[in-house]
């Protein structure tokens, strides 16, 4: 195919720039041309990497089919290339996500494991925890709260396996093992997992997820009787927080509950 570009490396160059300048529509053309221009001269790492370009640039087109598939056969040909790769994780995690967000949890579930196995190959206890947490959400959504719960333990343990523990992320898990309780009614149970966010989140100043902690104590507390002052109190704690992390969103919704709870 003639092309403007004298090299598959100078129509990648192109497009990279015109995606820069939020011309995605124009950098489509000159990823083809590179992808052809690489496929030609078989220089299949640049394949991989003409591929990712273009997968990413059809998802933010919100062409997901066409960037599903092209993230799949960068997977498939990087993992052929090299296998140990660190990245093959990455591309795997990446075509989960695509899933998900097509609203196809089997494949999701399915390409987000593949991703968690590479990052335990590779030692990667952050991106296994990440891992873990997006295949407890799709549990979720199928409503199985038991086996969401099970994955979200699994990566703090990963994490807690590997120094230094990354407490932000711990204290994020233990969250949504929270919100998990919660949306079944186990108020205990909730109220234990938010105090072990609190717990890991004020060792990092992780403000954000301080209110976080502190407004689900404020709902947990506001179900049960006789616990309203506490609840008030919790809600405080959380616009607080809110305020310190620069977020006048969620101090807003905590206002509510606080105001709820006077």
């Amino acid at each position: 195919m003639l092309t403007p570009y004298s090299s598959p490396d100078d129509a990648l160059e192109a497009a990279q720039q015109l995606i820069a300048e939020g011309k995605l529509e124009d950098a489509l053309p000159a990823l083809d041309a590179a992808l052809d221009g690489f496929t030609v001269q078989h220089e299949k790492f640049g394949v991989v990497l003409a591929l990712k370009i273009a997968s990413e640039t059809n998802r933010d087109l919100n062409r997901l089919d066409t960037a599903v598939e092209q993230m799949e056969r960068a997977y498939y040909l990087l993992k052929e290339l090299k296998p140990t790769a660190e990245q093959v994780g990455d591309f795997a995690t990446e075509t989960g996500s695509i899933y998900a967000q097509m609203g196809l949890l089997d494949e999701s579930e399915q390409w987000y494991s593949v991703g968690a196995r590479e990052y335990a190959a590779h030692a990667r206890a952050d991106g296994y925890a990440h891992n873990m947490i997006c295949l407890a959400g799709i549990y979720r959504q199928r409503g199985d709260e038991v086996t969401a719960r099970a994955q979200l333990a699994t990566g703090i343990t990963v994490l807690k396996g590997k120094e230094p523990v990354n407490t932000e992320k711990v204290a994020e898990i233990h969250l949504d093992i929270a919100h998990s309780f919660m949306a079944e009614g186990k108020l205990s149970d909730a109220e234990s997992s938010l105090a072990l966010v609190l717990e890991y989140a004020t060792k990092t100043d992780a403000h954000l997820l301080v209110g976080e902690a502190y407004q689900g104590l404020a709902i947990v507390k506001a179900q049960q009787e006789g616990l309203r002052r506490q609840a008030h109190a919790h809600a405080q704690q959380a616009i607080d927080a809110f305020e310190l992390a620069g977020d006048s969103e969620r101090a807003d919704f905590a206002r509510h509950i606080h105001e709820r709870t006077s």
